[in-house]
């Protein structure tokens, strides 16, 4: 499985991008929105960690004590280290609690909250500015310039579409 593949467009995702804007608004990510997004104000609110993970593993977030841990793949690459951290963040500022428990339950769910920390990473990535134009005939060099997989800039466009955000 693609890490794309659990943003389901069916969804709702409005709560999620909401929140989103709000991350971006208090830590001030899209100062330079024709730039690479610098997301080290939020991820400096996290204890931040490159593990040796399963391949199939990209990252993880556990809450222990008063801390969150991040955990992400170090082998991954740039696009994606930068992608997964801000997954992450989108699980952590959409309350989802128990996910693994709730992957366990049942589809609808895992979809339904890895949908929303996928749009949550996607409206912290990709600004708006990016996606304003109607066509993305130049979406790898989008991504490139954003440092984000293409993928994000095609969901991140969708969101624009869906919620005029």
């Amino acid at each position: 499985m693609q890490w794309f593949d659990s943003f389901n467009p069916q969804f709702p995702t409005e709560k999620a991008a909401r929140l989103a804007l709000n991350l971006i608004e208090h830590f001030e990510l899209h100062r330079e929105p024709t730039e690479a997004i610098d997301t080290s104000p939020l991820l400096n609110k996290f204890d931040l960690r490159f593990m040796e993970l399963p391949e199939s593993t990209c990252g993880f977030t556990l809450d222990v004590e008063r801390k969150i841990i991040i955990a992400l793949n170090h082998n991954l690459t740039t696009e994606l280290t930068r992608y997964v951290a801000m997954h992450e963040v989108g699980h952590v500022a959409c309350w989802h609690p128990n996910q693994l428990n709730a992957c366990e339950e049942g589809r609808f769910v895992y979809n339904q909250l890895e949908t929303e920390a996928t749009t949550v990473a996607a409206y912290l990535l990709v600004p708006e500015v990016a996606v304003l134009r109607p066509a993305l005939p130049i979406l790898k060099a989008i991504a490139n310039h954003y440092t984000v997989p293409p993928e994000l800039v095609r969901i991140r466009r969708h969101l624009y579409l869906k919620h005029g955000f």
